[in-house]
Parts: C-alpha cells; structure tokens; sequence
C-alpha cells in the first residue's frame, strides 16, 4: 500500500482552526494505509506485515480491509479519512466495505480524500503508445522482486501489466498467469477499456505475503459509482493539493504518492 515517509517541515496549525479541540486532541481524523505517515492531529491506519515494516515504524491502528469489518471507530464522529494508493491493493468488495465505514464513522461534512493509479490514464498511454511517460516507473525492473530485465526489453505492456496486475507481469519474480504483453497489444485494438482492465485482473486476490502488488484497477467513474451506492451524495473529482479539507492541502503530508499517475476522489458526508 503507498506510503512516503514525511516530517512536518513547519506548524500547520492554522489548518485545524476551524475543527473543535475535541476532535484534534481525540484525532478525529484517519489516514487508512498510513505508511510512516506522522501527524500529532491523525489516528494511523494499516495492515501490520513485514513488507512494510520499515515504513510502520509510528504507533498505529493494526487492521485488514480484506476483512471488511468495520472500522473502529463510533459512528458520526470523524472529521475525514484519507487514504493514498491503498485500494488498488485490495478487492472490489473490501474497497466497498471501506467507503461504507467511512461514510459511517464520519460526521456531516465529513471529507473522504481518496487518490490512487488513475487507470483511464495509464491505459490512454498505451492506446497513444507514449513508452517515454513510464520512465518514472523503470527503476521497479531492477529492483530485488523484478527479473532484472535488460531495459530494452521492456516494453509498454509491460508497464501497464505491472501497473495494473504485479503478479502477471513476465518480470516480476513470482509472476503467475503471465499475461502476453503482444496479447494485450491486440485487446486493447478491440476492447473498451474497462473491459481490458477486468481480463488483467482476473483471477488476482490479495496475498499476505505479497500485500504491495496491484490487484485492481480504478478509474473516477467506478469509485464515484461506489461512493454513490453506500450513500455519498457529493461526489466529485480533487485534483494534486486540491482538497476542500483545509488539513489535506497540506503538500508535505498529502498527495505526495505518485501525483503524475494519480487520480484523486472527494466525498463528501
């Protein structure tokens, strides 16, 4: 799940005056997936596993969203909930549950802040066949759980596949079901984009063992959908610094993950 380790470089007080000392001293705002997130204000949320035990070393509430139980916290009491590049780790039905408890635990004009892999986006760079927007992403390939492959070799399926579906990626050291990078070349001349998403993932859950591969894919139009169906029903696209929650403008806390591949979803209670 993304995380960025961060210092707060200067007080951001100032953003907080509009909450209730109650709700800042109680910490009434939670970041799911929080990595090594710190912030005096905010209860951490994550899943306690050795992949990411370098990141997990601040107190933190340990809980599995692959469970879908609720979250544990009272209902009608949280300022917002944030979580960055977390959901396209885990199932529909466990971001489902997510949105859900999230709705639930926050009060009216509550703010969810939810950014992730844009996949319209990534899958538009492989219809357009514009390899060199990947550059950010060719340091994973030589990295201890990568093949190691020769750059050269490495072509724009393949970041895509890696992007979308870690497991079925032909570099990827424990890949299973590997997907034809010249397979998908030939879908993507004939199927929606939707449709060539659901054939990546097919197959896909999350492993333990392995909680930081992708295994989903999301675009604005489905979280919106999602948001809208357990209740939300002010739903609209952020874009990087962009939220209406004066606290997560904070650009040295939020939205820091990956902002060029990003998409960003508000919710508001």
């Amino acid at each position: 799940m993304g995380y960025r380790i961060a210092r707060i470089s200067f007080s951001d007080d100032h953003l907080y005056a509009d909450y209730s000392n109650d709700s800042v001293s109680k910490r009434r705002f939670i970041n799911v997936g929080a990595g090594d997130f710190i912030h005096a204000n905010w209860t951490n949320v994550d899943y306690a596993t050795d992949w990411y035990s370098e990141a997990q070393k601040v107190g933190f509430v340990n809980f599995d969203l692959t469970e879908c139980r609720p979250l544990p916290f009272d209902g009608g009491t949280m300022e917002a909930v944030y979580s960055s590049h977390t959901i396209e780790h885990i199932p529909d039905d466990a971001v489902a549950n997510f949105v859900s408890e999230s709705f639930r635990t926050l009060k009216i004009g509550g703010v969810l802040r939810v950014t992730c892999p844009d996949a319209r986006l990534l899958i538009r760079s492989v219809r357009l066949n514009r390899i060199s927007y990947w550059k950010w992403r060719e340091d994973w390939f030589s990295r201890p759980y990568s093949t190691n492959p020769d750059v050269n070799k490495i072509t724009i399926a393949d970041y895509l596949i890696r992007e979308i579906a870690t497991e079925r990626c032909r570099f990827y050291k424990d890949s299973k079901n590997i997907i034809d990078p010249k397979e998908l070349i030939e879908r993507i001349a004939t199927h929606s984009d939707e449709e060539i998403l659901d054939w990546m993932i097919e197959g896909l859950a999350f492993n333990n063992e392995s909680p930081g591969n992708h295994i989903n894919w999301w675009t604005f139009e489905k979280l919106e959908n999602l948001a809208r169906e357990v209740g939300f029903q002010t739903v609209y696209r952020s874009g990087h610094g962009q939220s209406l929650c004066r606290p997560m403008t904070n650009l040295d806390l939020f939205d820091s993950t990956n902002p060029h591949n990003s998409l960003y979803l508000e919710a508001i209670r």
